[in-house]
């Protein structure tokens, strides 16, 4: 055996155990969610009122009817008509009645009027005293001779005796309304007078007048206007001979049957449907 048996060949080192790592998973971070909070509720829209004319906010229409504009009041008017709540609508008339037109003010006054009786009667008792226009003050005194108005005795004498023309007469009607009919028998035959005027506006204005009383003390009146040569009076005295027959005065029916063959065709016209109307009064 040779030397280098002897001694032995050197051994080659077993290669090294490499130590496994296992890496260990690590943990997933909890995030916590974004803290939420109840978002603010959208603002409400403004509430409109729609009318035929378009639609507006409260505010829109009280701007309205505050402005001196007479389109913006008129539009203010038109879409009060469509207003619901009754609160809401006092308001709102209440600023009408400042309204520069005075046709704006007295359609306030009916209007206020239906709404609540006990609380306008003041403002129509302001009204009949100190509204520039003899147009206001004479619907203010016809609406305080509806019933309830019996307290506005004193006031509506006092207009009578010293108001213009067209507002003694609605406080004559209101008056024979509540009872008193002198002051109206004091003007029925002032307002025949009228209707022999040349003048055919002041015929018809005494016609009209006479239609307010709805007495038959007009009557004879009423019947001598259907001659007329004026076609717009014998309309009005069409028109009042058909109120009369409607509070129970049929004899005003042959009247108006009368002028169904008058030569202006509205005024035929006119009186065929109030003959209809008083023949058949259930039917609309």
């Amino acid at each position: 055996m040779s030397a280098a048996r002897r001694e032995g060949s050197p051994v080659a080192p077993a290669p090294p155990i490499k130590d496994r790592i296992v890496q260990r998973e690590q943990p997933v971070p909890i995030v916590s969610p974004s803290p939420t909070y109840p978002s603010e509720p959208a603002e409400p829209a403004p509430f409109r009122i729609q009318f035929p004319e378009g639609s507006a906010t409260l505010d829109e229409i009280r701007a309205w009817l505050q402005s001196d504009d007479s389109r913006k009041q008129w539009l203010g008017a038109r879409a009060l008509e469509n207003l619901k709540d009754a609160k809401l609508k006092h308001e709102l008339l209440l600023l009408m009645l400042h309204c520069k037109e005075p046709a704006f003010r007295w359609s306030a006054l009916y209007q206020l009027k239906r709404l609540d009786d006990v609380s306008t009667m003041e403002i129509l008792r302001a009204s009949v005293r100190n509204d520039p226009s003899a147009e206001v003050r004479m619907h203010a005194a016809g609406l305080l001779g509806e019933p309830g108005g019996e307290g506005n005795l004193e006031l509506l004498l006092q207009v009578f005796h010293e108001d213009e023309l067209k507002v003694q007469v609605r406080a004559a009607a209101s008056l024979n309304f509540l009872g008193q009919s002198g002051p109206m028998t004091e003007l029925i035959p002032k307002l025949g007078a009228a209707m022999q005027s040349p003048d055919g506006a002041v015929r018809k204005d005494a016609a009209e007048s006479m239609g307010w009383f709805m007495s038959p003390l007009t009557l004879p009146y009423l019947t001598q206007a259907l001659r007329d040569s004026n076609g717009d009076v014998r309309l009005v005295a069409a028109r009042s001979l058909w109120t009369l027959g409607g509070i129970g005065h049929r004899e005003v029916i042959p009247l108006l049957e009368s002028m169904t063959q008058d030569p202006v065709a509205e005024v035929a016209e006119a009186a065929k449907v109030y003959v209809e109307k008083l023949k058949n009064p259930t039917e609309k």
